[in-house]
């Protein structure tokens, strides 16, 4: 998706991820369709009128209408020692860890069976590389020219690498309480090597593939008797995002019948795109957990920081590398007199961030005079 005109975050971050992330579908979407087994269909992979590949209708559909339903026993899921574990969930020894490591670890076991694999009409669909800013490097995440991205990159960086270490910790825990079986044909499928050791269950450039996939596509549900869950749902996933999204995803739990469904959030002609909303944020957000900017994003903000607004115009420019105010597109001429409007507000408050419904940071800053002259 383009970012905003008025948003040069958004710009200089877009063209930092577009040329690292990959995110085409690699399968023939007909093999994941089949495989998946929707009892209802209405809709197929195409690209939109930007070009932009997701789910599109096949045929036209009410508001409410059921357009897409993938039985519950096809997705991935996490798992709890209170509620029966779904078909798709990780060893016994990782139900204690956070629901994204629990996914991310189940995703490089099937990985790892290749065509063995019961999803495996489903992981040849999903990028075989997801680049998010915590996977980059300083030079590249340097080009978003603006510092509180970088530490926000770091942060996440830090975090998968952290999971992944507690994830290590519960296996060699594991290990210790019950020793490995002995060796046998599908050792290595399984991560056991030769006499009788077993391999980690994942290296941490696996980790930290699988944690972005987990990021960029899991759903949260309530299940019925599994009770709420953390899902991978094939052919959902594949739906894009929209603030004002043309359906929404439900659970469908009866006798035998237990299953994830997409709804037509409103009219829906053929060839219109089916879109999900995956939440709200700002655009650094969306580019550090998802890997884009959506256009347009209501719930754009920017946060001003009183203690910055208080230097003198010529110390204002010098911070600028630290603070960013160049990155986030503003006409720096207002801030001038957003700092005298300021000037008698408590630097105490820490920071003011407005989420307004405004494509422009520059009439945001006007509304914040605005707001300030009524004080």
């Amino acid at each position: 998706m383009a970012p905003p005109a008025s948003n040069r975050l958004s710009r200089r971050a877009s063209a930092l991820l577009l040329t690292t992330l990959v995110v085409a579908i690699r399968a023939d979407a007909g093999a994941v369709f089949a495989w998946a087994r929707p009892s209802v269909c209405a809709v197929r992979l195409g690209a939109d009128g930007s070009g932009v590949r997701g789910l599109l209708m096949e045929r036209a559909a009410d508001i409410g209408e059921v357009i897409l339903e993938v039985p519950l026993d096809r997705t991935l899921s996490d798992a709890d020692a209170a509620s029966p574990p779904l078909a798709g969930v990780c060893e016994p020894w990782a139900r204690g860890l956070p629901p994204h490591t629990q996914l991310a670890l189940t995703l490089i076991r099937e990985r790892r069976l290749r065509q063995q694999s019961a999803w495996a009409a489903y992981l040849a669909s999903i990028p075989a590389r997801v680049c998010l800013p915590k996977d980059m490097r300083a030079t590249e995440l340097a080009h978003a020219q603006d510092v509180a991205f970088e530490r926000e990159a770091e942060s996440g960086f830090c975090g998968v690498h952290e999971a992944f270490d507690d994830a290590i910790d519960a296996w060699l825990a594991s290990e210790e309480a019950e020793p490995s079986p002995s060796p046998n044909p599908a050792a290595s499928l399984n991560g056991e090597a030769e006499g009788g050791v077993r391999e980690p269950p994942c290296s941490a450039e696996e980790f930290q593939w699988a944690m972005g996939l987990v990021w960029t596509r899991c759903l949260r549900l309530d299940t019925g008797d599994s009770g709420v869950r953390r899902l991978l749902v094939p052919c959902v996933d594949m739906a894009n995002h929209n603030a004002r999204p043309s359906a929404f995803f439900a659970s469908a739990h009866s006798a035998g019948a237990a299953a994830v469904r997409l709804h037509a959030a409103r009219k829906l002609a053929p060839g219109d795109a089916v879109t999900l909303s995956y939440g709200e944020g700002s655009a650094a957000y969306w580019a550090q957990h998802y890997g884009f900017i959506p256009e347009p994003n209501p719930y754009d903000s920017v946060p001003i920081f009183a203690r910055d607004l208080a230097l003198e115009p010529a110390l204002l420019e010098a911070e600028d590398e630290e603070w960013g105010l160049r990155a986030t597109g503003v006409d720096t001429r207002l801030f001038g007199k957003l700092r005298s409007a300021l000037l008698k507000i408590n630097a105490d408050r820490g920071f003011l961030s407005y989420a307004l419904s405004f494509n422009s940071y520059s009439q945001i800053i006007a509304a914040i005079i605005s707001f300030c002259g009524q004080l």
